[in-house]
């Protein structure tokens, strides 16, 4: 019979205590991971829809009023309960999958669930790698939208004209095949209409208060590409682990067959 040693309370042989002591140090950081993904994700989003509650609020805006500022409300508070239920099933599955990896060291047979769990973790490696690259791709997009609004002056000013002479063209001129707008048309819109960077001063503030929210957002982003490609890298030494415990246990039961053998002969 083969020597044995302890790994994580489960008695294994003593040639594959450092495959499966590997093996078992993946899965736990593998699940603290996704706990603590959890917790940050959490905070993060309270602290994000905070900031939000702050930039809406702007009396120039006049959100308070407005049949949108209670739809966001819901929204908000439903966001913030799937975090909180994201984090406590993080918590409990995460405890149940180590007890799931700790019983795949148990006993004799166990060998395909090592295979099964290679497999798995295998694919979860590349699923998570690409959730990585979508956060990246995300992370670059809000980058740019932060970069557009870095000056509040310069795109309120921007967004006006844009208005104005989009209204300009849209109020009743004719469409086809004309010169362009004279000066005159371009005023009378300007007057017909109120334009939302009429109030510089407003929209600057508006401006200026969303800078924060989407800081949080990015940092949320960037921290969620982060943990993705990390656990890419945990799923896919898992699998190496789980391969390399499965053939020592293989090697391990197939000794003990010998010598049972050896033993019943003599």
């Amino acid at each position: 019979m083969a020597k044995k040693s302890s790994v994580y309370g489960v008695s294994v042989p003593r040639h594959a205590r450092s495959s499966a002591s590997s093996f078992m140090h993946v899965q736990t950081a593998f699940c603290t991971m996704q706990v603590l993904f959890s917790l940050i994700g959490l905070v993060c989003s309270v602290v994000l829809v905070n900031k939000l509650h702050e930039a809406l609020n702007a009396e120039q805006m006049g959100w308070k009023t407005s049949p949108e500022a209670k739809t966001f409300e819901e929204t908000s508070s439903h966001a913030i309960s799937q975090m909180v239920a994201q984090f406590v099933a993080a918590v409990i599955l995460g405890s149940c999958f180590v007890m799931c990896a700790r019983s795949l060291l148990q006993g004799r047979g166990n060998h395909n669930g090592l295979t099964c769990c290679a497999c798995l973790e295998g694919c979860c490696s590349v699923l998570y790698l690409l959730e990585g690259v979508s956060f990246v791709v995300a992370f670059i997009g809000l980058m740019e939208l932060q970069n557009a609004i870095s000056d509040p002056a310069a795109y309120c000013e921007n967004a006006k004209n844009n208005f104005i002479t989009s209204q300009a063209n849209n109020s009743g001129f004719p469409q086809v095949s004309t010169p362009p707008l004279p000066p005159q048309a371009v005023m009378e819109a300007q007057a017909s209409q109120v334009a939302p960077g009429d109030n510089k001063a407003a929209c600057m503030e508006v401006v200026e208060s969303l800078q924060a929210p989407l800081m949080i957002a990015a940092a949320i982003l960037c921290m969620g590409a982060i943990f993705a490609i990390c656990t890419a890298c945990l799923c896919c030494a898992g699998a190496k682990f789980a391969c390399d415990t499965q053939q020592d246990l293989a090697e391990s039961d197939s000794d003990d067959d010998e010598d049972l053998l050896d033993n019943s002969y003599y």
